[in-house]
């Protein structure tokens, strides 16, 4: 969304990942205390006047002020970091070509550099992987009309994913815990690009080629330079190649630069540059510049089939990565719910009597660090078999925690599974922005038909509905309590595999509920 005002139109990597470190912070901040935080940085940047990523990245800054007093977030530092690696793959990248081209040429041998090894280690490998990752990362529509293009890539992806694989098979035998965390990593890499696009991609692959750029720079100066301190001859041999299929094979591959002359060596210098180590005598008796002929074959084929295409790769996975940052995701939960902190006024509490502030209080006794704040007009509940939990009593339990009540409530999870379609049929007609309940029992653990019913929920809902999981437990006597502190850290850690950034893992009544077993207790004895 583009700013009213005259300011960034978009974040920088130093703002997403500040951005999102902050929001994890305020997920464990009484909510209190964030409305009276954000409420005071609206007040002072005119949140009334801005919006969208100009209103966020003003918010950014206005608590690097407050918070870290001139000192570098952790975001800037990652910035930085990333910058720090960049030049240090250029270097290494640079050292690299150069040490790849000098023992071909800085040493005197007995025999000409054979151009077939030197070209196919120096150009025609890099062309190889090259194309291995295009065809891996292509649209598996434009690969369709290859015949054999959809398998190759398949096989290529499939290799692609042996080597986490093989990490959580063995995270997996060592120990349950690095399994656990391995999930979440893998869950949190699904969020991050479902906000953010491939930008993790694109910026590693900028780093990639920033290696692969400084590695044909180097090799071509090594191979210039030493060219001009050297006397370096370069011919062929080959049991299976004739000079005609050679000359032939340059041809084509000089096809670019064929104009240039002498970019190609000709017939006549293919066959006069052939050796054989049965005949070291006769490549001596040829001159010196029949030998070079092959020189400005490969000093292009460096150029346009080394350095260029890494050159364009580098350039495409810089113009995504900006690409990516101009259209970041931010329309999750978190952020829309901390754009409509910064839009409310600021209600100082002291002007409030100790009676009113105590009203307050208990109106909000639900809202504990980390809740999720209910819709105040009539909900979508979708409620799992097995909660015997009847309408009414859900809806007292609803509005105790400020919402309306329950609108459309749905049946779900029994042997008859056309309830389960009537109720996602019904689903899309939640405009992007609402909530869908989800009222599950907390101490059933997550199985796979829970994860398999919210995936046709996301489908259904698209993106931008949040989805709340409010987790349902009752105590002997049959009333409603909180869930134990391991069922909902079982159900979170769960559901955090999904990767759903507008996806909410709640308790159905909160610990500080004044009295939650009043409200769903009678008639459950």
């Amino acid at each position: 969304m583009a700013a009213k005002l005259g300011r960034r139109r978009w974040l920088q990597i130093a703002d997403l990942i500040d951005l999102e470190l902050q929001l994890r912070r305020d997920q464990t901040t009484d909510i209190e205390q964030l409305r009276r935080r954000d409420g005071q940085i609206g007040a002072k940047i005119g949140a009334d006047r801005l919006e969208g990523l100009s209103l966020l990245a003003a918010w950014l800054d206005q608590l690097r002020r407050s918070e870290y007093a001139g000192s570098e977030t952790t975001g800037q530092k990652a910035e930085r970091y990333l910058e720090l690696i960049g030049l240090l793959l250029g270097m290494l990248g640079l050292l690299f070509g150069i040490a790849a081209v000098v023992p071909w040429l800085a040493y005197d041998t007995q025999r000409p550099v054979n151009v077939i090894f030197f070209w196919s280690a120096l150009v025609g490998l890099q062309v190889v992987l090259l194309l291995l990752w295009l065809v891996a990362v292509m649209p598996a529509s434009w690969l369709a009309v290859l015949p054999g293009g959809s398998a190759v890539q398949m096989l290529l992806r499939g290799m692609g994913r042996i080597p986490p694989a093989v990490l959580l098979w063995l995270a997996n035998r060592v120990s349950r815990d690095y399994r656990q965390v391995m999930d979440l990593a893998r869950g949190e890499a699904r969020r991050l690009d479902w906000l953010y696009g491939p930008l993790r991609l694109w910026l590693l692959v900028r780093l990639t080629q920033t290696f692969a750029v400084t590695f044909n720079v180097g090799a071509i100066v090594a191979f210039v330079a030493i060219s001009y301190g050297n006397d370096p001859t370069f011919g062929w041999r080959s049991t299976m190649l004739q000079p005609a299929a050679l000359h032939q094979m340059a041809t084509i591959i000089g096809g670019p630069w064929s104009a240039w002359e002498p970019g190609i060596p000709t017939l006549h210098q293919v066959e006069k540059t052939r050796y054989s180590k049965l005949a070291e005598r006769d490549f001596r008796r040829v001159p010196i510049s029949v030998w070079a002929a092959w020189w400005p074959f490969l000093l292009a084929s460096l150029l346009c089939y080394g350095l260029l295409p890494r050159l364009l790769t580098w350039l495409i996975a810089d113009a995504r990565v900006r690409y990516a940052l101009r259209h970041v995701r931010w329309e999750h939960h978190d952020v829309l719910k901390l754009i409509e902190r910064l839009h409310r006024p600021l209600v100082e509490m002291q002007a409030l009597t100790g009676q009113e502030e105590a009203e307050a209080e208990g109106g909000r006794a639900e809202l504990k660090q980390g809740a999720v704040e209910l819709e105040s007009g009539p909900l979508t509940v979708v409620q799992w078999a097995g909660v015997e939990l009847p309408r009414p009593q859900l809806e007292q339990i609803l509005q105790h925690r400020g919402a309306a009540g329950v609108g459309q409530l749905y049946l779900v999870g029994q042997l008859d599974q056309a309830q389960d379609r009537q109720a996602l049929d019904a689903l899309p007609a939640i405009a992007p922005g609402g909530q869908v309940l989800l009222v599950v029992e907390a101490w059933e653990p997550p199985v796979a038909e829970y994860l398999d019913f919210l995936t046709h929920m996301r489908k259904q809902l698209g993106e931008g509905v949040l989805i709340v999981v409010l987790l349902f437990h009752r105590d002997q006597q049959g009333a409603a309590v909180t869930p134990t502190g391991q069922d909902l850290e079982i159900w979170r850690r769960c559901l955090a595999n999904l990767g759903d950034p507008w996806l909410a893992v709640q308790p159905l009544v909160e610990e500080r509920a004044t009295d939650p077993a009043s409200l769903a207790g009678e008639g459950h004895g």
